[in-house]
């Protein structure tokens, strides 16, 4: 299976969207026959997946739990598009889509994708509507889960001993952000390093420099 997938998909890694939608068509078939063979009492689910899997829960009444870590993931056109969750502000009243998206023009090819893009975003919808129960990784997710479909969702955090990963020494030396995304303020950050160069700033992950605008 895991081979005949890599070869399906090979050619579809620059088009996330349009790989998402197929694969979960792809996967539905697999599941739908393990579903019958194993017959489950629950399914817990998470991520990509979750669209073909939450359906088939449904189908066969089989309870099922969502996991969500980004709830903006599951409506987002711009995460959806290439997973950018640079360009998602998290203020979606003041959102960039149309002028990011379509750049001033619709051509056939972003009608093409837009359309996807859209059936995505419907599945999503769906997936978080019939789940039975849903989980979330925090307060702050939880509560854009009830702000943008009216679910209730319980919160879980990750399982982590916080003991084993205390150090001795902790040395107050670099005013830290994790994840660089607009909406968490990276190029505000980097106009303040360029003000207060007695400070020392650690950026930790990854980013795409070209969508920064300082």
């Amino acid at each position: 299976i895991v081979i005949q997938r890599k070869q399906i998909f090979k050619n579809l890694k620059k088009f996330i969207w349009f790989k998402r939608f197929v694969e979960n068509l792809y996967w539905k078939n697999i599941l739908n026959t393990l579903i019958s063979e194993i017959k489950p009492d629950l399914i817990l689910t998470q991520l990509e997946y979750s669209l073909a899997t939450i359906s088939l829960a449904k189908k066969h009444y089989i309870p099922s739990i969502l996991f969500i870590r980004h709830p903006f993931t599951y409506f987002c056109p711009l995460r959806i598009r290439d997973n950018l969750q640079y360009y998602c502000i998290q203020q979606c009243i003041n959102c960039n889509f149309f002028s990011t998206f379509f750049k001033g023009k619709l051509t056939k090819e972003i009608y093409f994708e837009f359309f996807f893009i859209y059936e995505i975003i419907k599945w999503n919808i769906h997936t978080i509507q019939n789940t039975s129960l849903i989980i979330s990784n925090s307060k702050y997710t939880a509560q854009n889960i009830t702000r943008f479909f009216h679910r209730k969702s319980y919160v879980v955090y990750p399982f982590i001993d916080f003991d084993e990963y205390k150090t001795e020494m902790r040395e107050n030396k670099y005013i830290t952000l994790i994840n660089p995304t607009k909406s968490k303020g990276i190029e505000i950050l980097i106009r303040l390093a360029k003000i207060r160069t007695d400070l020392q700033f650690l950026v930790v992950g990854k980013t795409n420099l070209s969508l920064i605008h300082i």
